[in-house]
């Protein structure tokens, strides 16, 4: 993943990104009902912002685990 180096409005002020990062994951769907079963998911994103002159650094790691089964 990389972000664009398009510049965009936050509460009035213009805000930069240098961000990259990777994610990755698995999905399990039930075929005959196209039910969403089960899901493992990663992601890393990090780099910088610019707000009024100062650059801020900025990591994020998501993780998200679901399981779904038939009532």
């Amino acid at each position: 993943m990389t972000a664009d180096s398009t510049s965009l409005k936050y509460m009035g002020f213009d805000v930069n990104s240098n961000l990259s990062g990777s994610q990755e994951g698995s999905y399990e769907v039930d075929i005959k009902t196209g039910m969403l079963k089960g899901c493992k998911m990663t992601a890393n994103v990090e780099g910088s912002v610019q707000v009024l002159g100062h650059e801020v650094p900025f990591k994020v790691d998501i993780k998200v685990e679901m399981e779904g089964k038939k009532i």
